[in-house]
């Protein structure tokens, strides 16, 4: 089988990389840049569903369809 993403194999790989990142003087893989990344893509799935169509990276800031679905759940962030 392939590596998992909560594997032993996969923690140990990124905490090699942060360990070379601050050697190298670069950012880590699983460094913030990335995370935020990601999560805009996620949040931009959000949008796409609820608008039924494309969205255009980066999100511009204002409604966002992550508080609607919060919303309509209940969740106020």
């Amino acid at each position: 089988p392939g590596e998992g993403i909560h594997d032993d194999v996969a923690i140990h790989r990124g905490i090699a990389d942060f360990l070379q990142s601050i050697e190298q003087k670069r950012p880590a893989l699983l460094g913030s840049r990335n995370a935020l990344r990601a999560t805009e893509i996620a949040f931009a799935a959000y949008e796409s569903a609820l608008k039924g169509g494309r969205v255009d990276l980066p999100l511009a800031a204002g409604p966002s369809a992550l508080r609607e679905l919060a919303k309509r759940a209940g969740v106020e962030f």
